[in-house]
């Protein structure tokens, strides 16, 4: 018998030996190594914010201190429930994977779904609710005062001040 492979790829599995019977499984299985991609699932209010095209910044356990530029280039249209939280599947793409990466590796993906310049940052724990309003408590002339502040965009570590504060000002955490 004679196996065509539909793309060009590296054999990356054989199922069966000289002299098995052929099952129904696959025979071998074929990766195409010249374009790499990671499947990660994000919850339904994430992926409001994704959109194919955007980029994205991947790490890998295995190839610490790089960074390798991705992007978006699909989203699942349908959703997967996993105990009571909603997923939907999204691919990312590496432009570049190189010859390092290897399928299967641990990676760690940061996609970048909006983006300000010469933004106003503070550490996300600063921050405090009263009622309706969001403060922070900056030193101002040896005095701790609240400062009422509107937000913008965050991630896990700081979060964007829109209003409220200046460049310079000293932010009690």
């Amino acid at each position: 018998a004679k196996i065509v492979s539909p793309f060009d790829g590296t054999i990356s599995i054989v199922n069966f030996n000289v002299g098995d019977s052929a099952g129904t499984g696959a025979a071998v299985a074929l990766a195409d190594l010249s374009t790499l991609q990671v499947k990660v699932t994000l919850a339904e209010i994430d992926v409001a914010k994704v959109k194919v095209g955007q980029s994205a910044q991947m790490t890998l356990d295995a190839l610490t201190g790089e960074t390798f530029d991705a992007k978006v280039t699909a989203l699942g249209p349908v959703a997967t429930i996993t105990q009571g939280v909603v997923n939907y599947p999204v691919i990312v793409s590496l432009n570049n994977p190189g010859n390092a990466i290897r399928p299967g590796m641990t990676a760690n993906l940061s996609i970048q779904v909006d983006r300000r310049d010469n933004a106003l940052l503070i550490p996300t724990p600063a921050i405090r609710s009263q009622g309706n309003q969001r403060i922070v408590t900056v030193l101002f002339k040896g005095q701790n005062i609240q400062v009422p502040i509107t937000t913008g965009l965050s991630n896990d570590t700081s979060i964007e001040i829109t209003t409220g504060l200046n460049e310079g000002d000293e932010v009690i955490v």
